[in-house]
């Protein structure tokens, strides 16, 4: 899992450090981090490409229409929710794939997801 944001790196770090998500966090990537910058696609798939991620395994999480179109334009899911900055713009109006309305919805579904794909799930064998 990254963070990608428009945001100065030093401050993004500082930023997840103090909420207290740093460590659930395997790369960070700010606005000065690489020449492209949202909503372009590249830093989604330098971020990829460092992770070892699959555009068709990927999500992008964000609470603004630039998060939704860095999505689109890189062809992972766009997911959003409805909190933060979206400049007064309702997340709706984004048109992202699906609005999750907690952190804890987001888990849910993401592993849900990782199960029907795994074939060594304890769901797969009925356990």
């Amino acid at each position: 899992m990254a963070c990608l944001t428009n945001k100065e790196h030093r401050f993004a770090v500082k930023v997840l450090q103090a909420a207290g998500l740093a460590t659930l966090l395997e790369y960070v990537i700010g606005g000065d981090s690489l020449p492209q910058r949202k909503p372009d696609p590249q830093p989604v798939f330098h971020i990829l490409n460092v992770l070892g991620g699959e555009v068709h395994r990927s999500a992008h999480v964000g609470d603004s229409r630039t998060d939704v179109q860095t999505a689109k334009a890189a062809g992972v899911a766009a997911w959003a929710v409805p909190w933060g900055y979206n400049a007064g713009e309702p997340i709706e109006a984004t048109q992202p794939e699906r609005i999750f309305s907690s952190l804890a919805e987001i888990v849910e579904h993401v592993l849900a997801a990782n199960r029907a794909h795994d074939p060594h799930s304890l769901s797969q064998h009925g356990a």
